[in-house]
């Protein structure tokens, strides 16, 4: 299963995402989203697989290269150009968790 999301930003324009393990810690990841508008989820269970893909930054959707060119998702750079896209991901343990939370609902309004 393949998934778009367009997150909601804090106020530096970052987008956070987890997933809770049982233990109280967690999977995390944030990021520039005035670079990167959309995440990608993705989850695998198959015979020979068992993964997920809880928010993997991209700058368009899981349509099409004339999809995103049609909707201004494309990002295309010239020759010689570079560009940078910022991250943060790792595993969290109960506190850090706690604080990931709170950004999140901080930037959901709850």
């Amino acid at each position: 299963m393949c998934i778009n999301y367009r997150y909601e930003t804090d106020e530096d324009g970052w987008a956070h995402s987890l997933m809770e393990l049982p233990g109280g810690g967690s999977y995390y990841v944030a990021w520039d989203a005035t670079k990167a508008p959309y995440a990608l989820r993705w989850l695998c269970r198959t015979g020979d697989e068992d993964g997920v893909g809880i928010a993997v930054p991209s700058t368009g959707t899981n349509r099409s290269s004339a999809y995103q060119r049609e909707h201004g998702h494309f990002n295309t750079l010239e020759p010689g150009e570079s560009d940078v896209l910022r991250w943060r991901f790792g595993l969290l343990d109960e506190r850090e968790t706690s604080d990931a939370k709170a950004c999140i609902d901080a930037i959901l309004g709850r």
